[in-house]
């Protein structure tokens, strides 16, 4: 399994206001008689939101009148302008003034573009285009046609982009201001445009060019304070960026596979990383960037096919690139905020001397491609991913350097026979890093605090010369290839075995190191009674495949990232093995065959793990108090669990078809000294009232009935099973999901009565139709009720209450909620995507309904992808008899309140699109789209891709 640091990325929820559209005044009119003074054009002028006769009311009723030729000018009078604006024909479009004659986006349906340009030879000017608040990459001006001219415009406050260019050609966008848009200018597929005199400003990215949109003009344009990067150009060529100014931001100017680019004149200031340029090929290097450009005041030297030239500290060098090089020689030179400090293609025989690389975003020094060059006595502080990278590179030596701060000090990935020697690696994550990389010497390297990580995709690329003058903490590293027999001495600091046998590494203490003990197709050793912690990548790591039969037993793993990994390896034995406050415990990938018994596991994130991996045996195992889950079979099977205790966690199960779930898991298996039920192809039978856990595997007619079910990783999980009965039922504080229906098949399951409290997800149902929730008490969880690709679930008479949301239903169509109190939920009450639900007769916590674009002011509803919500009409008080709530309405006036709430004293039609009524002192006013916010993954998602999710990336 690929290993990624525990502090993981958190999720982050853009809480986004979508407004719902008011009434649009009919439009009207023909040409005006009268015309302001303006240019003249060759067809006719037709007007929109003047104050005289004559005038349209909306811009796109005026474009659907006009013919090729004809010119629409929009006064500011009726400004803002609520609309979605197709231009599919010739015609020029003029705002009367940028400044006062706003398209704003915030009405429209989140799939729509606010302006969107179909038809060729377009000119627009003179408008501010303004808060599209789309799902997914809608434009504020989205060009899908070719000779379109964007002038003096100002395209600000829109979600995602602010001109979007999509296939389109020979276009011109000219003079335009752009402020805080997610992206301000973006072309994907579209060549020979030019973007000039623009000015960017506190956008996430300024201009991007994807996807071969190639021969593009970037000129004389500003990109000021934007949050991420500045000019971006990406799988794209022959494009050419001149006199821009990129400043005060994150990234300036960056090129990755953008062969042919040519800069001229180019400004960057004041950046994080001010220029960058990446690729896996050489020939992606081959730009035309001159000394024109500048860093900081200094000018860029990207040397192409040059020999014999000699860079020095007198020498003042913004950025230095070395492309198809010979003889270079670079001595006593400082290279700092750049993606990489140096850049090294397809170069030979070149000399890097006493040069000092800080503060570079992705690698002090990139080394592609290139033969038999030599690094020297260099410092590099603070890269980001390497100090030093090598790629497809041979011959090459790196001497005497010292590695900072960054992820790996030294990383070869695809190279042979090159030597590292006499380095100096501190504070970073690896010291020393072999990918797919072998016939390398590593000799006289000191690593503290980190060590040596060595990966490999056959026993060749695990060759490579490292002897015992390379040290971690001061200890020797013991790199043994092809042994049998041998006992690793009591002073090693790291202990790596390729193609060994019958090897013993016992009594050791490696810790505070990346790797403490690293197999490779390695079979019958043993490890035991080592201390391994606080190694950043894993403890012992079974790596490749075929570690067989070897025994791991009686060691103390505390504070690693990962304790035991095991890959692709069989039959081997872990045992008596003292995990603590691990990322993850003990890991298995696509393994089969092993034993795991009599370990412990405690605290930290995960327990035990198995993805895609059988026939396993585990057997008296503890496990406490890890946050996530316990135990994790994914897509595993035919294992057996004995006699296994879980303390403040639990199983979690999931698979990809039936006979994914089908384990040897009997009740000696125990949650917090409960056993745990897991049934495979069982009817009618009823759980026992001493359950810490239960899981339903392919099973009908069953009941889960009054049982206390607290702090463990699930409750009670169904799969492929239907028409059971969960009822009456205490679950609180499982740290992932409280019921959990998150599977295929699970049909006509009717959960009710329950108590469902401070869970990850209260009740989670996936790829099942036809269930019941009703009359449940769900307060105090991440998601009250997750729906995913769930049809026609019942919702009815539960409390849903201060969950973080209340309801989420996504691709769930013919949900019915209805007769809930769904209130104080903090982001939403309800949230939709790509689905219509039916949410009449709720209460939402007040009597003037769900908070839908600041009208009423219960819980918020939201609505995106096409998703639509019907809430109309409302209940004014709260649902009686809800779960165990108790009504809070006295029994003598129970009547008459249960008559107020549903009389009509009007006819009532409520559909979608459509809603009239006579009472509104009940039912709502609206029943339209609503709040929108960036998608959020289903937890099923998240599961099957657990181990890249949230395991993976390897340093």
């Amino acid at each position: 399994m690929q290993k990624k640091s525990l502090l993981e990325k958190g999720f982050a929820l853009g809480i986004i206001l979508l407004f719902i559209g008011t009434s649009i005044i009919p439009s009207f009119a023909q040409n005006s008689e009268e015309k302001p003074s303006l240019p003249a054009s060759r067809g006719n002028w037709l007007y929109v939101g003047g104050s005289g006769p004559g005038n349209y009311t909306r811009i796109q009723d005026a474009i659907n009148d006009s013919n090729t030729g004809d010119t629409v000018y929009v006064y500011d009078d009726s400004s803002p302008y609520y609309e979605n604006v197709v231009v599919h024909k010739s015609i020029t479009l003029i705002g009367e003034d940028k400044i006062s004659t706003e398209i704003n986006g915030s009405y429209l349906d989140d799939s729509l573009d606010t302006v969107n340009v179909t038809g060729d030879h377009v000119a627009i000017s003179g408008f501010s285009v303004t808060n599209n608040f789309g799902y997914y990459y809608q434009g504020a001006i989205k060009i899908i046609a070719d000779y379109v001219t964007l002038s003096n415009c100002i395209i600000c406050n829109n979600e995602w982009i602010g001109i979007y260019l999509v296939g389109a050609s020979y276009c011109q966008i000219v003079d335009c201001e752009l402020y805080e848009n997610l992206v301000a200018i973006d072309l994907i597929r579209s060549r020979n445009n030019v973007i000039q005199n623009c000015f960017c400003l506190n956008n996430s990215d300024a201009i991007t060019l994807f996807q071969s949109s190639d021969n593009n003009q970037i000129v004389n344009c500003t990109c000021n304070r934007n949050r991420f990067e500045s000019i971006h150009i990406q799988q794209s060529s022959d494009n050419q960026i001149t006199g821009c100014v990129c400043q005060n931001g994150y990234d300036g100017i960056s090129l990755a596979y953008a062969p042919n680019t040519r800069m001229r004149n180019n400004t960057m200031m004041n950046n994080y990383a001010n220029f960058g340029i990446g690729s896996s090929s050489v020939s992606d290097f081959y730009c035309d960037i001159d000394t024109s450009n500048t860093i900081n005041g200094k000018p860029i030297y990207y040397i192409i096919e040059q020999n014999s030239l000699l860079f020095d500290e007198t020498m003042e060098i913004g950025f230095l690139g070395l492309v198809s090089c010979q003889n270079i020689s670079v001595k006593n030179c400082d290279f700092t905020n750049n993606f990489e400090g140096m850049l090294v293609a397809g170069t030979s025989n070149s000399f890097i001397e006493n040069c000092s690389f800080g503060n570079n975003d992705g690698h002090g020094m990139y080394i592609i491609s290139s033969l038999d060059n030599t690094v020297k006595n260099c410092t590099f502080r603070n890269s980001f991913w390497d100090g030093i990278f090598l790629y497809d590179s041979s011959g090459n030596t790196v001497e005497n350097c010292s590695c900072y701060g960054s992820l790996a000090g030294v990383n070869l990935y695809y190279c042979t026979n090159n030597t590292i020697r006499g380095q100096m690696v501190k504070q970073c994550t690896v010291g020393i890093s072999f990918d797919s990389s072998s016939n390398n010497l590593l000799k006289d390297n000191e690593m503290v605090n980190s060590g040596l990580k060595v990966t490999g995709s056959s026993p060749a690329e695990y060759i490579n010369d490292v002897d015992t003058s390379n040290t971690v903490n001061g200890k020797p590293v013991y790199y043994c290839i092809n042994e049998t027999n041998r006992t690793i001495p009591f002073d090693a600091g790291e202990v790596i075995l390729i193609t060994c046998n019958h090897c013993m590494v016992s009594n050791l203490n490696l810790s505070d190191a990346s790797v403490g003990i690293k197999l490779a197709y390695s079979s019958t050793n043993t490890i035991a009674n080592n201390i391994l912690s606080t190694n950043s990548v894993v403890a012992i790591d079974l790596d490749g495949s075929d570690n067989d039969d070897n025994i791991i037993k009686d060691n103390i793993i505390q504070e690693n990232n990962y304790g035991i990994d095991v890959d692709s390896s069989f039959n081997n034995v872990i045992q008596g093995n003292m995990l603590s406050d691990n990322g993850l415990g003990i890991s298995f990938d696509s393994s089969r065959g092993n034993t795991i018994v009599g370990n412990t596991v405690q605290g930290g994130y995960y327990g035990i793990y198995f993805d895609h991996s059988s026939l396993n045996t585990l057997t008296d195992n503890s496990i406490h108090n890890t946050s996530i889950f316990g135990l994790y079979l994914l897509s595993s099977s035919e294992n057996g669990l004995k006699t296994n205790e879980m303390i403040n966690c639990s199983l979690m199960v999931y698979g990809n078809s039936l006979a994914e779930y089908i384990n040897d898991v009997d009740t000696s298996n125990t949650v917090n000294g409960k056993p745990v039920y897991y049934y495979i192809h069982q009817t009618d039978i009823i759980t026992p009232q001493d359950a810490g856990e239960v899981i339903l595997i392919d099973s009908s007619r069953c009941t889960i009935k009054n049982l206390d079910l607290n702090k463990g990783t699930i409750g009670i999980t169904l799969a492929y099973s239907s028409n059971n009965m969960i009822m009456g039922n205490t679950l609180k504080s499982q740290s992932m999901i409280a019921i959990d229906l998150g599977h295929v098949g699970n049909t006509d399951n009717t959960v009710q009565g329950n108590v469902i409290q401070d869970s990850g997800y209260g009740i989670d149902i996936e790829f099942s139709e036809d269930n019941t929730i009703k009359k449940n008490k769900i307060v105090s969880n991440g998601y009250g009720i997750l729906l995913y690709n769930a049809f026609n679930t019942t919702i009815r008479r539960n409390t849903i209450s201060k969950n973080n949301y209340g309801i989420s239903a996504i691709e769930a169509p013919g949900s019915k909620i209805r007769w809930n109190n769904i209130y104080w939920n903090y982001l939403y009450g309800l949230h939709t995507e790509t689905c219509s639900v039916t949410a009449r007769w709720n209460w939402w916590g007040s009597a003037k309904g769900p908070n839908v674009h600041g009208n009423g002011n219960g819980d918020r509803l939201s609505a995106i992808k096409n998703g639509y919500i019907t809430y109309i009409p409302w209940l004014c008080l709260p649902v009686l008899f809800t779960g165990r709530i108790q009504s809070i309405i006295p029994n003598g006036n129970q009547k008459n309140f249960v008559d107020s709430l549903f009389k009509t004293h009007g006819k009532t039609y409520v559909e979608i699109h459509h809603i009239t009524s006579d009472e509104m002192a009940i039912y709502g006013m609206k029943n339209v789209r609503i709040d929108t916010e960036r998608a959020i993954p289903p937890k099923a998602a998240m599961e099957q891709n657990f181990h890249t999710q949230f395991l993976c990336s390897k340093i």
